[in-house]
């Protein structure tokens, strides 16, 4: 018999190990085998072998390794596998809650992504009462959750202390327009296979914006505000954008992988705003935040005289809508209703 047949613990290592290392494996095609494996055999001391394998990821993998890890975590939790023995594995739990804490072991872009799918998971259990077989797991994600809490009340306060208000993009809500909703119970529709596409595009161009806006701030020379600065200013117009797109995802879009990735580039919009920020001037902030409510107040306006002409209505990536994206409850024409 081969390796992998007389030591099926060791085919969960080995089949984790490729997934997660090489460029060209899926990891949703691979999902499959990955818990066939555990399954075969002796299943807890599969899972302890699993949770080992990724933990091991996770504490010793580059960023990409480390990257993939958690999306692996993310398939088991956002489509409820039960795997308990998994899920309580303490050193793979202390691995997660020591990458989110930002203690500075890990790097602030997985640190932040491991923030966001722990949080994400916490919603997601809680709202589909899902804990048993989580336990754990879900006690780590309550903690991430209550630290990231803790940590905007702390920002709060410290804006407060300096007489500063708080930014005012952390305040942008999502983009206000309209969307076709449930006429008994206006709940907004959304054809999740459909906007999958987009919402990965939007996802992409919200990161490349995040790390664009904040290599240049890097860029800028010493004593040199955000604000003189024309290519800042303009990442920082379009980063604020697409945050308000975001958030407008984050309204509708309550579980699976998505929730994690949306969840994610908010966390990089925002920190990339907020280094913005910190390097403007407050007096000039009023003035860029003034322009931007004038220009979004002429976009509604224009856009509410288009909106008898399906033609003319934008959508994400600029080209020209269909008579069916005329319907697109995400078209920018549209309107939430409140």
């Amino acid at each position: 018999m081969g390796l992998f047949t007389d030591h099926p613990y060791t085919s969960v290592t080995e089949t984790i190990n490729k997934v997660i290392i090489s460029d060209n494996a899926t990891l949703e095609l691979e999902l499959g085998t990955i818990l066939q494996l555990i399954r075969t055999g002796d299943v807890d001391t599969n899972q302890v072998e699993a949770a080992r394998a990724i933990r091991k990821r996770l504490k010793h993998g580059d960023l990409y390794q480390q990257s993939k890890a958690l999306d692996l975590l993310n398939l088991f939790v956002s489509q409820l596998i039960h795997l308990p023995t998994f899920y309580s594995d303490i050193r793979l739990t202390k691995v997660l809650l020591d990458m989110s804490s930002g203690s500075g072991k890990y790097s602030k872009q997985i640190s932040r992504k491991c923030t966001c799918y722990l949080i994400s998971w916490y919603q997601y259990l809680k709202a589909h009462e899902e804990v048993s077989g989580f336990e754990s797991l879900y006690s780590v994600c309550d903690l991430a959750n209550r630290n990231q809490l803790s940590r905007k009340k702390d920002m709060d306060r410290a804006y407060r202390k300096k007489k500063k208000p708080m930014p005012r993009f952390l305040s942008d809500t999502a983009d206000q327009r309209s969307v076709i909703a449930d006429e008994r119970y206006g709940i907004p529709r959304i054809d999740l296979v459909k906007e999958t596409p987009k919402i990965k595009l939007l996802i992409s161009d919200s990161l490349e914006t995040s790390v664009s806006l904040s290599n240049a701030l890097l860029a800028l020379p010493t004593n040199t505000k955000s604000t003189e600065s024309e290519l800042c200013t303009v990442k920082f117009v379009q980063a604020r954008a697409l945050r308000r797109k975001v958030l407008r995802y984050l309204q509708l879009v309550t579980a699976g992988e998505l929730l994690g990735a949306l969840l994610h580039a908010n966390e990089e919009l925002v920190s990339a705003l907020m280094s913005f920020d910190q390097l403007a001037e407050q007096g000039e902030m009023a003035s860029l935040n003034e322009q931007e409510s004038d220009e979004e107040e002429e976009e509604e306006e224009e856009e509410e005289s288009d909106a008898s002409d399906p033609g003319m209505l934008p959508s994400y990536d600029y080209q020209p809508e269909s008579s069916t994206q005329a319907n697109d409850p995400f078209s920018d024409n549209n309107k939430i209703k409140n």
